[in-house]
């Protein structure tokens, strides 16, 4: 946690106490006590971690709530509020993706599936995709990467692919 002033100094620790569960707790917060007046915008910046395991309800995006209390110049309690808001990406709270690109050249889609983005434990992971409106894979062409993920979270492939895959297809005759 980094406190600063208005003229983006740090307060060292001594100009306020931070209270909070130890050990800590999820959703309990924390609160930060300035020791001495202040005056003047000061920020409070800090990370938390997240889970889509953690969210609850029909929400899938996480607020953070902030909350002043002072007392006034006429000695009555005051208070306001601020919320936060995160949108986690929709690969997150997929746990992973689907992209297509056309070729129109050759006429083909080339799909990607990213599986597992959150890197979860999963026992027996086994991939369907419905391939619809008369698609049919080509031969050859399905083959498993790794994915990598960068620090923004957009996610890519390793240049390396782990196995590829050959298909039989049966074509059912048309009439």
């Amino acid at each position: 946690m980094v406190v600063r002033n208005a003229s983006g100094t740090v307060l060292g620790a001594s100009a306020y106490t931070l209270e909070y569960n130890s050990p800590v707790k999820p959703n309990a917060g924390f609160k930060v006590k300035f020791t001495s007046p202040v005056s003047g915008t000061h920020t409070i910046a800090y990370r938390t971690e997240f889970s889509n395991d953690w969210l609850y309800g029909n929400t899938d995006n996480f607020v953070n709530n902030a909350r002043i209390d002072w007392v006034g110049n006429d000695g009555k309690a005051q208070w306001t509020e601020a919320k936060g808001l995160f949108i986690p990406r929709a690969e997150v709270k997929n746990n992973g993706f689907k992209a297509g690109a056309y070729n129109a050249r050759y006429k083909l889609f080339a799909w990607t599936l990213g599986i597992n983005y959150n890197s979860k434990v999963i026992a027996d992971p086994a991939i369907t995709d419905i391939l619809t409106s008369g698609q049919i894979m080509a031969d050859g062409s399905l083959r498993v990467y790794n994915m990598n993920i960068d620090a923004n979270g957009e996610p890519s492939r390793d240049p390396r692919f782990l196995r590829m895959l050959t298909l039989i297809l049966s074509v059912p005759a048309m009439s």
